[in-house]
């Protein structure tokens, strides 16, 4: 996706469209989690932005390494020139003068804090591409799974009645009718997961896919639905 958006001299809008789509989400994430400032966040979020449509990531090719490792890297580089920017502001008022330099200590790009935020986006994806299923469907696999996810130490009993209620005008489903329909709704979930997953693989091998999986604890969700070979 990169390598289309960037092909050329000028990168292609549609491709770039795609591309911030997808990815905007676990940058402003990870902004917010390292900065705990939306408003900052939102800016350096752009800053990535047009350095994308400028061309910094033109040197981005799939036989270098995964993506995801290198816009790691990439944004907290960003990171850290804007540390660097606000502690050389706050010298030049006088504030930091002769205060031991931290830009260099913290924030290491191999750090947790993005990939955290890029399985956070990721689930969160999924969450919309199940909503959607449903609306496309009727079939309420968002309906039931998300009742187990808020409620997840209620009965099957209960959460049974809770999905007839949400569901009026709808048959009223038995409480092992409700455990077939959450099963498959995690399935459908696994599988949408799994999607979302390969889809940010230049190559989505099985053993890419579940290396992908373990770092980023997600292999729970749908290691069962990874290919045989």
């Amino acid at each position: 996706m990169v390598l289309r958006a960037n092909s050329g001299s000028q990168a292609q809008p549609e491709a770039l469209r795609e591309f911030f789509q997808r990815y905007q989400g676990a940058v402003l994430r990870y902004f917010q989690t390292a900065l705990k400032d939306h408003d900052i966040a939102t800016d350096l979020t752009q800053d990535f932005a047009l350095r994308f449509v400028r061309g910094d990531f033109w040197n981005v090719a799939p036989d270098r390494g995964r993506f995801r490792d290198f816009l790691r890297v990439a944004l907290a580089n960003l990171l850290r020139d804007y540390r660097r920017r606000q502690k050389h502001a706050a010298i030049r008022a006088g504030v930091l003068a002769g205060v031991h330099d931290p830009v260099e200590d913290d924030h290491d790009p191999a750090g947790p804090e993005f990939d955290e935020s890029w399985r956070n986006e990721l689930l969160a994806r999924t969450w919309i591409a199940l909503e959607q299923h449903q609306s496309e469907t009727s079939e309420p696999y968002f309906t039931a799974l998300k009742l187990k996810a808020d409620h997840s130490r209620t009965s099957s009993t209960a959460l049974a009645e809770s999905f007839n209620a949400v569901r009026a005008e709808a048959t009223p489903i038995s409480e092992p009718a409700f455990r077939k329909t959450l099963q498959r709704a995690r399935d459908r979930f696994g599988e949408l997961l799994l999607r979302e997953v390969a889809e940010t693989l230049a190559v989505p091998t099985r053993a890419e896919l579940e290396r992908e999986l373990i770092e980023l604890r997600l292999l729970t969700y749908c290691g069962s639905l990874l290919p045989k070979v």
